[in-house]
């Protein structure tokens, strides 16, 4: 009956509550927020407001499947099913705490980037002429 291009679509749902639907409106307007975090807030407010996944993805501009991807997500694991799935490949050498620990001691405090530091520390803007070296040595001090 279906050829191998027909499959069943399926229409997803989302039911919010007052305070999901609150923390997805303030992902949604943040401008500090990763790119891809507000995407999903946008994409879980329209699909529960009666939006369907083709539209959805026409007005986000995203392909459809990504936009069934994170409803079906969020239907399996709620507001957990919107954070990045661990991905592979080696860990990282050095926990995020150290590198936030190590700009904490060795930077100015009115460094223009420094705010963007916290418990997701980033290597600062000179990066490229200090982490080879740090990570050539282990870690250590060089």
């Amino acid at each position: 009956m279906f050829g191998p291009r027909h499959f069943m679509r399926r229409d997803y749902k989302v039911w919010l509550t007052r305070e999901q639907e609150d923390d997805l409106q303030r992902f949604a307007r943040s401008r500090t927020l990763p790119a891809r975090l507000v995407e999903r807030a946008k994409m879980l407010l329209l699909c529960s407001t009666g939006h369907g996944a083709d539209e959805i993805a026409a007005q986000l501009r995203v392909a459809r499947q990504t936009v069934t991807r994170w409803l079906g997500r969020f239907e399996a694991q709620d507001m957990k099913g919107m954070e990045d799935a661990p991905r592979s490949g080696r860990p990282p050498l050095i926990l995020s705490s150290k590198i936030a620990e190590i700009v904490e001691k060795t930077t100015p405090r009115d460094a223009p980037w420094r705010h963007s530091l916290g418990a997701h520390a980033r290597w600062p803007p000179w990066q490229a002429s200090v982490r080879p070296r740090w990570d050539a040595s282990g870690g250590r001090t060089v």
